[in-house]
């Protein structure tokens, strides 16, 4: 499969890791790059989490960027597992940097799947929260906002955000954005 890796529309590589915060307008990979995501065939499983609920299950992907000596650009692709409760969203995510034709990715900084913590909260607007990502080099956060209209629909959202990640004699900036989407017949999928 060949990825377009013309310079995307997204002022968010100059950052680093899941998107810049500015809202729900962010919209992540480009097509063929969210394809890539979800054309890779051993994703990462995120953990089922213990919570009362209604159980959701799908995919996220992320365009993530980072400088470390040089810019780097990574698709993070991976799965999530959430809990819906009254107007509360708990659960876990996991991803793996899949690389990016063109690019230096993030794998050999990040070998290891990526693992979160996702909770959110339902507003007049829709759901807002935060990811938070626990890394071999540290931990940070990010938004998300999404929607989802009840029992029997989706939920879908966009994650974005910037965060230092201290590298011990130095502070990396971590930015960048994308989306998921779950359902409960997502969670019957091996």
């Amino acid at each position: 499969m060949r990825i377009d890796t013309r310079p995307l529309s997204s002022p968010m590589l100059a950052l680093v890791a899941f998107g810049a915060g500015c809202g729900p307008t962010r919209s992540g990979p480009t097509p063929d790059l969210a394809r890539a995501c979800t054309a890779e065939a051993h994703l990462p499983i995120a953990e089922s989490t213990s919570a009362e609920g209604l159980r959701y299950c799908g995919a996220v992907c992320l365009e993530v960027a980072a400088t470390v000596g040089t810019r780097r650009v990574d698709l993070c692709a991976g799965t999530l597992d959430v809990r819906i409760q009254d107007d509360t969203l708990t659960g876990t995510g996991a991803c793996r940097y899949v690389g990016i034709e063109g690019e230096a990715g993030l794998a050999s900084l990040f070998p290891e799947d990526q693992h979160a913590v996702v909770d959110g909260q339902r507003s007049d607007d829709g759901w807002t929260g935060q990811v938070t990502v626990y890394t071999s080099a540290g931990t940070f956060g990010w938004d998300w906002t999404g929607t989802w209209n009840g029992l029997g629909t989706p939920l879908s959202g966009a994650v974005f955000g910037s965060s230092l990640v201290d590298l011990g004699q130095s502070a990396v900036e971590v930015s960048g954005d994308g989306w998921f989407e779950a359902s409960t017949n997502g969670c019957d999928l091996p």
